[in-house]
Formats: C-alpha cells, sequence, structure tokens
C-alpha cells in the first residue's frame, strides 16, 4: 500500500512523471522563439483515488500542479503548456493492468457517452491543444474520457 512506499520509490514517481516535463521544458523553451504548446498525459487518479493507482496519483496530482505553474511562467513567452486526462485504453501496456477489461466494461457503462475511447481520440485532442485554435488555452487539464470523470454516484439498476 501507500504506507509501504519507499522514500527511493516516491522520488523516482514524482521525477518521472512531473519533473521530467520541467526539464524537457528547460531545453525546449529556448527552442519556441515564437511561442508554442507543450502537452503532457494525466489521469483521473491526480484529481481523485483510483483503486490501486496510489502513489501514481499523487504523482499525477503533482504533475497537474507543474502544468499550471508552467503555464504560467512561460505564458509572457507565449508558450501554452496543457494536459490531457485520457480514459483508460486498449494498449500494449495496458494489457499488463490486472483486471484491465473490468475496468474498460465498468468505464463504458458509466460514462455518458457509453463509449471506451481510442489512442485517435487522445490524438485529436493534442493536435487541437497544439494548434492556433486553442492559442488562448493553457495551465488546462482536458479529460478526454467520454465524460467519465463528471459521474460522481452512477446509474444504478
Amino acid at each position: 500500500g501507500l504506507l509501504d512506499v519507499t522514500a527511493e520509490d516516491f522520488s523516482t514517481a514524482l521525477v518521472v512523471s512531473s519533473y521530467s516535463l520541467g526539464k524537457l521544458m528547460r531545453y525546449a523553451a529556448p527552442r519556441m522563439p515564437q511561442g508554442g504548446s507543450a502537452i503532457t498525459l494525466t489521469y483521473l487518479g491526480g484529481q481523485r483515488v483510483c483503486a490501486n493507482y496510489k502513489v501514481m496519483g499523487v504523482a499525477k496530482a503533482a504533475l497537474e500542479a507543474y502544468v499550471r505553474e508552467l503555464a504560467f511562467e512561460l505564458g509572457p513567452r507565449r508558450i501554452r503548456v496543457n494536459a490531457i486526462s485520457a480514459g483508460p485504453i486498449k494498449t500494449l501496456a495496458a494489457s499488463g493492468i490486472k483486471d484491465f477489461d473490468y475496468i474498460l466494461d465498468y468505464h463504458k457503462s458509466v460514462a455518458p457517452l457509453r463509449e471506451n475511447i481510442t489512442t485517435g481520440d487522445v490524438a485529436k485532442a493534442a493536435a487541437f491543444l497544439g494548434s492556433d485554435d486553442a492559442r488562448m488555452i493553457t495551465g488546462q487539464v482536458l479529460f478526454v474520457d467520454s465524460g467519465y470523470s463528471i459521474v460522481g454516484v452512477p446509474q444504478l439498476g
């Protein structure tokens, strides 16, 4: 459980999941003299408890705070920083998650749009955030999850 996480594992999760964005932007920002867009991926576990997500939820919460701070810091240079919070997607990496098919089925049954998302859905959202159409959007978390994140108590029965 979370109480058993070592300081080293905690630090690794934070460095990989949030600090790495700042490190990347330290090198990318000088190469964006006309401004630009940076996009990272997060997950609902950064805002709510998601079973078995544990220290990664803490790391994603830190990432989302980092997105806001970087957006504020880089905004005067016309560099936008946003995050996409994607719902569960059936990928090779996800195939290693225990009961992932159950997670997909549950997501589909609860999300208002009653669909699971695809990598293409996330790619289209990223293309939008990176485009001039999103030129006034920064420091935000865009949920691409069929509306799952808005549901408190799903329809029972």
